[in-house]
């Protein structure tokens, strides 16, 4: 149903640690499983992460911005331009005198408190730190994690990045995590959940999700609470394989619970997106919301098995005879969140020594293209004489999954120009940001759009050996960063 050429078909269930068919499980799985064996192409190059100890989740509060650097005086000390909405005063620095006076630089006399304080709100000249006359510290840039000032120091390291780190860090310009090259002039909506720690959307509000299908920004959502099916789907796919349970449930009284019995893969299920999901946006966006739970049915038994299992997606994807395989970037592309799992492992996140992550990926026509901004970039090398297709992004370090616990995971698709390298896949888990890749092309022709999105449900590892159970919940299709569930009070 995916219309992909062989090429793609031979990469496209090789998921970024595990390939269906592959047979290599490396050693301790996580740093090793190149996927060796398959005649599937799906050798991975550059593998290797180093792991350290996952940070501690947040408490679930809102992020709060730093103030606005520019802490103080007559020039201060840059301290990074960080600030989302800090630099509310911080026009801080936009005056950027200091910058003129070059000899500010990076301990202006004002020291690094200066009569400004640290949140630089009289700003009269902090924000222009140690660039001096730049304007804007290349500090101010390099935490900017995206803000007009550009995420990663690319943009701040000059002062085309914006006149003073308080216009730059006002308009959303949250510390970042200091990846390579970061873009300017990005639309308010491109700025949405890139804070660090928990991200609220435009779900906040909306406790267990209800009301939020009444939203201006939303395609579709699925709570269950009807005690039915309600999403529409191609053939109505979606509905014919989910039993409604109330077994067990994210939100309310209701989830969706799905199995998969030894040697079926399942369909992919489709849900079309109107002619008009763009909104009319310059630079349009789409975002798909779905929480899990991963049943300890997913853990292969002694034998060890390696799984790969679809998660869902957004996809363009043109319609087309067999004979006529499309061609990414003019035919079709997607973003998409897959999990994957492998073992023996003796780490402490393990499953009964078997490891399990979810991660996104993408076909698109120059996967080579993509940079890390948060987490990792592994390409996945295609078959030999054929070009790469295809992209994985990785949290750094893996979030690992525990069988039986909820999280929400929620992937975004920022579009591209057409043959331009400046869109954008980010994956968000429970609220944070845990991967970003930039200067992707997802398209090549203008009048390549995405027009569906997958509940996919189906799996990549067809010789399992028994049945896999999964639960679903709090299903959101929109055009704007959804964020995590509203839990209520």
């Amino acid at each position: 149903h995916l219309h992909t050429s062989m090429a793609m078909t031979r990469a496209l269930f090789c998921l970024g640690v595990v390939a269906a068919g592959c047979s290599s499980r490396g050693g301790e799985g996580d740093n090793s499983l190149a996927a060796g064996a398959s005649g599937n192409g799906a050798n991975m190059r550059n593998w290797r992460i180093d792991l350290v100890e996952p940070p501690a989740r947040g408490s679930g509060l809102r992020p709060r911005p730093i103030a606005l650097a520019g802490v103080g005086g007559s020039g201060g000390r840059a301290v990074g331009g960080a600030p989302g909405h800090a630099g509310a005063s911080g026009a801080g620095g936009v005056s950027g005198n200091p910058g003129s006076a070059g000899e500010a630089g990076a301990t202006g006399s004002a020291g690094a408190l200066g009569a400004a304080g640290t949140s630089g709100a009289a700003g009269t000249s902090g924000a222009a730190g140690t660039s001096g006359a730049a304007g804007m510290s290349g500090a101010a840039g390099a935490s900017g994690a995206l803000g007009t000032s550009g995420s990663s120091g690319s943009a701040g390291a000059a002062a085309s990045a914006g006149v003073s780190g308080g216009s730059a860090g006002g308009s959303g310009g949250f510390s970042g995590s200091g990846g390579a090259g970061g873009a300017t002039g990005l639309p308010p909506h491109w700025l949405d959940g890139l804070g660090p720690g928990v991200n609220y959307g435009i779900a906040e509000g909306y406790p267990g999700d209800q009301g939020l299908d009444a939203h201006a920004h939303v395609f579709a959502v699925e709570t269950f609470e009807t005690g039915t099916v309600t999403i529409a789907t191609e053939e109505d796919r979606y509905a014919r394989e989910i039993t409604v349970t109330n077994a067990r449930a994210f939100t309310g009284q209701y989830s969706g619970e799905h199995s998969w019995r030894q040697n079926y893969q399942g369909p992919t299920t489709r849900h079309r997106l109107p002619v008009d999901a763009d909104g009319g946006d310059e630079r349009p966006t789409y975002f798909q919301r779905m929480c899990l739970s991963h049943d300890d049915s997913f853990h292969p038994g002694s034998s060890m098995a390696s799984v790969g299992v679809k998660g869902f997606g957004i996809y363009a994807d043109r319609v087309f005879p067999s004979t006529n395989p499309p061609t990414p970037g003019i035919d079709n592309f997607n973003a998409g969140v897959q999990f994957v799992g492998w073992g023996p492992s003796v780490k402490p996140e393990a499953n009964d020594g078997f490891l399990f992550v979810g991660h996104a990926y993408s076909f698109n026509p120059r996967p080579e293209e993509a940079l890390a901004e948060v987490g990792s970039v592994l390409v996945t090398d295609p078959p030999a004489g054929e070009p790469a297709q295809r992209f994985s992004a990785y949290s750094t370090p893996f979030e690992y999954i525990t069988f039986g616990e909820w999280s929400c995971y929620e992937v975004g698709l920022y579009l591209n120009r057409a043959d331009q390298s400046d869109g954008e896949i980010r994956f968000w888990i429970d609220g944070v940001l845990r991967a970003r890749a930039i200067s992707v092309t997802f398209r090549i022709a203008e009048d390549l759009v995405p027009n569906h999105m997958q509940m996919n449900l189906h799996r990549t590892t067809a010789n399992f050996p028994h049945t896999m159970i999964r639960w679903t919940d709090n299903i959101v299709l929109a055009r704007r960063y959804i964020g995590p569930v509203d839990r209520g009070p």
